[in-house]
């Protein structure tokens, strides 16, 4: 939506960490694996129409969470 105002330009900045996490994990079969992600993220707009052309910031919170199923995972044996 920003593309159709007269602003001419954002910047937006993701400050996240990742944290991957191995649930169950069965050789040769299935592997369950957690991965969350979480921070803040900032973002600066220039002056444009829908913020009375004045400089704005905003500050806020992003998290993610996700799970990771795999079945039949083969490793090289050696």
């Amino acid at each position: 939506m920003k593309s159709i105002t007269d602003r001419a330009g954002s910047i937006q900045s993701f400050n996240l960490v990742e944290v991957d996490l191995t649930i169950f994990k069965k050789p040769d079969v299935v592997s369950i694996k957690a991965t969350g992600q979480g921070g803040p993220i900032f973002e600066l707009d220039s002056p444009g129409r829908d913020n009375n052309r004045k400089w704005e910031g905003k500050v806020g919170l992003g998290a993610f969470l996700g799970l990771t199923v795999t079945f039949g995972e083969h490793e090289d044996k050696k």
